[in-house]
């Protein structure tokens, strides 16, 4: 049988010592169990590293230890962090029979010193994220052409289907810009040795407006196209017409006008996860997560039309009207997901994926409005009758207001990173994410050209001009909404900082 060696035990004295006051830098020294040389099964310990990474398990062989020869020692552990205690006597083959004993004492009080004790991550990164086409299938501004017009009930410049029509703004999705936001996360363990703590995390893009204008000085046809159900302006039949205007038109009639659509979108979220270690071996991590997400899309469309009277007939005419469609979607839920980390030679790779399933509350709004001293080709105003009219044109009492409704929804999130590792403390990285949301109303769904122009308050100020205006027919407009999905991805450049 071997025999302990008196100064390999005075040198493992020595360490246990150095190891129950490590300095404010946490330094643990590392607890070996060292085999003799004629055991083959390699034995596990854990070691915890002075720069706050994760415990690891490591299994070694068996080894000799030279005079003068470092415990630690990355060139005989590869990967370990360089705390060394120097073998103080002088045998080309120290025995390990006497080192489990003392050296496994020192591991387990560390271990337990560590045990339940925090540790802390943050991250910042500020994101650059594009959100996926806007629909808009509705057209909202046309062009056309003012010969012929109207010689026929059903000879309407702009309208659709007319001969020279063509679509300037709306009819097909609209592209978002690309929006600024930031993203945060804090977490920590709360049971260190078990592997289990909890993560809060939150992001924001700000609202991001893209615009569309077109004008006329009324040497060219602009219109507001829309299907009349009345038939009161298509000729005697519910069909296509136009509700405003603007162009050049016989008797010295000549109306400017401008119109523009307005569209933004918002997105904000916040969560909560438990975290659970599953492997940490020090280059290597898996992570499952699991708790409570929550996410905000807020979207707008903002639709302004105004015309001037400019022509010898009609000067100083105005015509001025808005609609707003807004939705906003609120989305609260269980998630789930996993992530895994790779640290090897500086770089430290990362990905994750999240899924979460609950409640989605979508809500609309639907605003209009405007003034007129004139009134349209269609409905004539006199006498200050339409000064103030409580719709705009897509926006109309029948369905101004607000509406409200719940869902089963989920969403879907993916990300990858990599990063450098600057010091232990501090990784820089870049990153890009894809995040998936289903069950969501979009403002430009909700936009209904199918309107009763005999009920609008257009038509109510031309009736208290004195017009004759034969109100009937089905209601209209009415509210549209329809459940659709919205994607958003990007890239973004953050700092992880372990304390």
């Amino acid at each position: 049988m071997l025999e302990a060696t008196p100064g390999f035990d005075i040198a493992a004295n020595r360490l246990s010592r150095t190891a129950r006051f490590a300095s404010a830098r946490s330094i643990v020294v590392v607890a070996v169990a060292l085999i003799a040389p004629s055991e083959s099964t390699a034995q596990p310990t854990i070691w915890n590293d002075y720069a706050g990474s994760t415990s690891v398990p490591l299994t070694y062989a068996s080894y000799a230890l030279n005079a003068g020869a470092s415990v630690f020692n990355n060139a005989i552990f590869p990967g370990t962090p360089q705390i060394k205690y120097t073998i103080g006597a002088a045998n080309p083959n120290v025995a390990s029979s006497s080192m489990p004993q003392q050296m496994q004492f020192t591991h387990d009080a560390l271990a337990e010193e560590t045990k339940g004790r925090a540790r802390l991550w943050a991250s910042a990164e500020a994101i650059w994220w594009q959100i996926s086409k806007a629909p808009q299938p509705t057209p909202l501004v046309t062009s056309g052409t003012a010969a012929g017009a109207f010689t026929t009930p059903t000879q309407i410049p702009g309208a659709i289907g007319q001969a020279g029509t063509s679509v300037l703004i709306g009819g097909t999705s609209v592209s978002l810009p690309v929006e600024f936001g930031g993203r945060f996360a804090l977490g920590g363990w709360i049971d260190r040795a078990a592997g289990v703590g909890l993560e809060v995390g939150s992001f924001f893009l700000a609202p991001g407006t893209t615009r569309q204008r077109a004008s006329t000085d009324g040497s060219t046809v602009m219109a507001v196209p829309i299907f009349d159900i009345s038939g009161h302006t298509s000729g005697g039949r519910p069909g296509e017409s136009v509700f405003v205007l603007p162009g050049s038109f016989p008797g010295g009639l000549i109306f400017a006008g401008q119109m523009e659509r307005a569209m933004s979108a918002q997105m904000l979220g916040a969560e909560i996860s438990g975290v659970y270690s599953v492997r940490d071996n020090g280059r290597t991590k898996i992570e499952l997560l699991g708790g409570y997400r929550w996410l905000q899309f807020k979207e707008t469309l903002d639709f302004y039309v105004s015309t001037e009277g400019i022509g010898p007939a009609n000067p100083g005419q105005i015509t001025m009207l808005h609609d707003g469609f807004y939705t906003n979607n609120y989305f609260n839920g269980v998630q789930l997901g996993i992530r895994g980390e790779v640290d090897y030679g500086g770089f430290v790779a990362q990905a994750s994926l999240k899924a979460a399933l609950g409640d989605m509350y979508q809500r609309l709004s639907i605003e209009g409005g405007g003034l007129t001293t004139a009134g349209t080709v269609f409905f004539p105003v006199s006498g200050g009758a339409g000064n103030n009219l409580a719709g705009g044109i897509f926006a109309q009492p029948s369905n101004i207001g607000s509406y409200g409704s719940h869902q089963l929804s989920g969403l879907a999130e993916v990300g990858a990173r990599l990063g450098y590792r600057l010091t232990v403390r501090i990784v820089p990285y870049i990153s890009y994410n894809a995040l998936y949301v289903g069950g969501v109303l979009r403002p430009g769904d909700a936009v209904n050209r199918n309107i009763n122009t005999t009920t609008t308050p257009l038509a109510a100020a031309s009736i208290a001009s004195g017009n004759s205006v034969p109100v009937g027919g089905p209601t209209g407009p009415t509210v549209e909404t329809k459940s659709t999905d919205v994607w958003t991805q990007g890239i973004s450049v953050g700092l992880t900082i372990s304390l």
